[in-house]
């Protein structure tokens, strides 16, 4: 039920009978916004590999960004409290009066921003979302399995690579 935004996640909990009862809606997403702003990191964690990879990229001076459709300043906290030693270059989160991926702005945005070009970055996601994000944006779409998304899904949303561990980028994708 998760990775397409909160409001998808309450729509698909509350139901098909019960989508057109817009107080209910607003009331549960509230209520779960305030849930959740109190116990995220209770039980998450990163992903086995990905703190490794990220050190091992760094130590290859490559430029690193984070963009999520979770809300910014969540975004740039969770980043600050499991990656505390990584300097990316960009964090950014949903803005208010900003299109949240699949749109490609906030993608092609962070590599104005860094100045790249698009087609110099390797796209890592989990899930069909990201995937196409990164061919709107024209960025390598790099499908990752150890999230919550298979590898037909990803395939399916555009992923020109799919790994199945962190450690297998530095072999996938050439880093300069």
């Amino acid at each position: 039920m998760v990775g397409d935004g909160v409001a998808n996640y309450v729509l698909r909990a509350l139901g098909e009978d019960r989508r057109g009862d817009t107080k209910l809606i607003e009331r549960v997403t509230a209520e779960y916004r305030g849930l959740y702003r109190q116990h995220w990191a209770d039980f998450t964690r990163a992903y086995d590999g990905v703190e490794e990879l990220l050190e091992a990229l760094v130590a290859k001076d490559v430029v690193l960004a984070v963009l999520s459709n979770k809300p910014d300043l969540f975004t740039r906290e969770m980043v600050r409290h499991f990656f505390p030693g990584i300097p990316f270059a960009a964090v950014e989160g949903a803005k208010e009066g900003s299109p949240l991926k699949p749109d490609p702005a906030a993608a092609l945005a962070i590599a104005r921003q860094v100045a790249l070009a698009p087609e110099q970055f390797a796209y890592v996601g989990d899930t069909n979302t990201d995937m196409q994000t990164a061919r709107a944006a024209g960025m390598l779409a790099v499908g990752a399995l150890w999230g919550f998304r298979g590898r037909t899904e990803l395939e399916a949303a555009g992923a020109q690579v799919v790994i199945e561990r962190p450690g297998e980028l530095m072999k996938e994708v050439a880093f300069p």
